[in-house]
């Protein structure tokens, strides 16, 4: 049975023969579903539209959960290959985690769970379930192999497409409530701000040269510059000292663009005079207009 925004149901008297079968079912679907996942993920690297990399990342958390090693999500139909305390380690996490953020998914995955877990608790050392049980052990390396990998990529698929946002807390805490014709209306929800860029390290290098290095929330593009050159903005009066240099960052992380001097300030350098220049760094997120910008000032050497 399908339900709309959650996913399906399936109801069968006999998932295989063995745990061998039960396990190859309980896999497919994470492995369908993590693939289905990587279509929006495709888009979003080719668009940059934020809507792609949502729904790649709830189609990543989905198959991610999907795996937890609790019978009767398919991570624990997949255990079942493995070996029974998988299920116990599994309730034992689970248990505290409904404690403390309660929800009522996971209170009928505890309750269900529980009864099937402890139902095949009690059978596995009958005839019935002795034989159920009994696969090869290369089977359940290969099933483990399987459940690790898959749950790795899967955490390296969230991991690539999260993004970070902040509600303004002042507005958020302190909401205003307009007065119109009509009568009170709620103010406007608190804006959103994009998680910012950080400059880690400014080296300035031999020949006027310096070595930029930031940490970027997400792709998009580096550019830096003196801030007396028009392109960077001329609220600081004076000619350029550096090159206006750029990058196209291709992952959130760190990045290293190195600036070099233009040529009148590379004459006074090899006079032996230091030059100060007024750095200004500037970071626009992949498919957005609006720049992020931060100023430094910085010290450039010959030699």
């Amino acid at each position: 049975m399908f339900i709309p925004f959650v996913g399906a149901v399936i109801s069968a008297k006999s998932l295989g023969d063995d745990a061998a079968a039960e396990a190859r079912v309980g896999l497919a679907g994470p492995i369908l579903g993590s693939a289905a996942a990587l279509l929006p993920l495709g888009l979003w690297l080719l668009t940059g539209g934020e809507f792609w990399r949502a729904l790649a990342y709830v189609g990543f958390f989905i198959n991610l959960f999907n795996l937890l090693p609790i019978l009767p999500l398919d991570g624990g139909r997949a255990m079942a290959a493995v070996s029974p305390w998988v299920w116990v380690a599994g309730m034992g996490a689970l248990i505290p985690l409904v404690i403390f953020f309660p929800d009522p998914i996971l209170v009928l995955i505890l309750v269900f769970g529980g009864i099937e877990s402890w139902r095949r608790w009690r059978a596995r050392k009958t005839p019935e379930g002795r034989a159920y049980n009994d696969i090869q052990a290369r089977i359940r390396v290969l099933v483990a192999l399987t459940y690790l990998t898959l749950a790795a990529l899967l955490v390296a698929g969230m991991s690539e497409t999260f993004f970070e946002r902040h509600l303004n807390a002042a507005a958020a805490s302190s909401p205003k409530v307009g007065v119109g014709p009509g009568g009170a209306r709620p103010a406007p929800p608190p804006a959103l701000i994009p998680p910012r860029f950080t400059v880690e390290r400014l080296e300035p290098l031999s020949g006027g040269r310096v070595r930029l290095t930031a940490t970027l929330p997400r792709r998009g593009t580096l550019i830096a510059g003196d801030k007396a050159d028009p392109a960077m903005g001329t609220a600081f009066p004076g000619t350029p000292r550096l090159v206006l240099s750029s990058i196209p960052v291709a992952s959130r992380g760190r990045a290293t663009l190195v600036l070099g001097p233009t040529d009148p300030t590379r004459a006074s350098l090899e006079r032996g005079r230091s030059v100060k220049a007024k750095l200004t760094i500037a970071f626009t997120p992949r498919g957005e207009s609006l720049a992020q910008r931060r100023t430094a000032d910085v010290t450039l050497v010959g030699g």
